[in-house]
């Protein structure tokens, strides 16, 4: 699973969101490099991450889903929607 979203309001970056289902695997980059990365997660798990220089945002990541895994992304608590 691979996604794009815009973070910020004024000042924008992208942040792309890469997570292996079957090995419950992580990465994020945040204007082309990478922000973050974690290992193993399981169902219920968030991970949480700041974005933004001079704009700041809190980016949460909630793993979901028993058998398929799935992911929900909040900035500053409100669903992301997904950039296509």
């Amino acid at each position: 699973m691979n996604a794009k979203y815009t973070i910020g309001n004024k000042e924008k970056h992208e942040m792309e969101v890469d997570f292996i289902r079957w090995m419950r695997k992580l990465k994020v980059n945040v204007d082309g490099a990478e922000a973050e990365k974690w290992d193993s997660l399981l169902n219920g798990d968030i991970v949480s991450l700041n974005v933004g220089k001079d704009e700041k945002h809190k980016v949460d990541i909630k793993v979901g889903g028993i058998f398929v895994p799935t992911l929900d992304i909040y900035m500053d608590g409100a669903p992301l929607a997904l950039n296509v």
